[in-house]
């Protein structure tokens, strides 16, 4: 990891809870620089789920398939989100999900036993992991929020107005498929 990274991480972790100097960096050196090319696997279904990561820049979604072999997106991870697959880590089986690349990925990646290891040892460290876990959650509930909106055209500028920088980079299949918008909708509506 450059010194870079370790400064950006040390950054990141001392907002969440009050760490000195010294265990911010003992801490930043447990994360691993990790550039991923566009198409990559993060964790394809089935893998031992090993890692989380946090998104430094780029964007991957995570997605699996139906009893009929229809792709079922999950999520799309944008910049600043840490991500692993959730039910994977805290049932600690196989990866139920594939979290792929759709743009070159900047990552930092830390060993889920480093995670137990220093939450283990280090009060302040399960602070920092529940808060993680907690902000990750709410995150995710909200989006879940939006997609029950029945109205599809405000799903639609929803999800285009928070990640306005990076539709051009999302196959626009997978956003039909992540919203549930049939693919003619979509398209009549990107007309007007």
């Amino acid at each position: 990891m450059s010194a870079d990274d370790s400064i950006l991480i040390a950054r990141l972790l001392p907002p969440l809870t009050s760490l000195n100097q010294s265990e911010s960096d003992s801490i930043a050196s447990l994360f691993e620089s990790v550039w991923l090319k566009k198409g990559e696997f993060f964790i394809k279904t089935g893998d031992s789920v090993t890692k989380v990561a946090f998104v430094v820049e780029g964007i991957l979604c995570r997605y699996s398939y139906d009893q009929k072999g229809q792709k079922i997106i999950d999520q799309f991870l944008f910049d600043n989100h840490f991500f692993t697959d959730r039910k994977g880590f805290f049932s600690r089986q196989h990866s139920f999900t594939t979290i792929q690349t759709l743009t070159p990925c900047h990552l930092w990646t830390i060993p889920i036993n480093e995670i137990e290891a220093l939450r283990n040892n280090n009060l302040k460290f399960t602070l920092i992991i529940d808060s993680i876990i907690q902000k990750t959650m709410d995150h995710q509930m909200d989006l879940k929020n939006m997609l029950l909106v029945n109205d599809q055209l405000q799903r639609i500028r929803h999800f285009n107005d928070l990640h306005a920088h990076w539709l051009p980079f999302i196959p626009k299949r997978d956003i039909q498929r992540y919203l549930n918008i049939s693919h003619t909708y979509y398209y009549q509506i990107q007309k007007k």
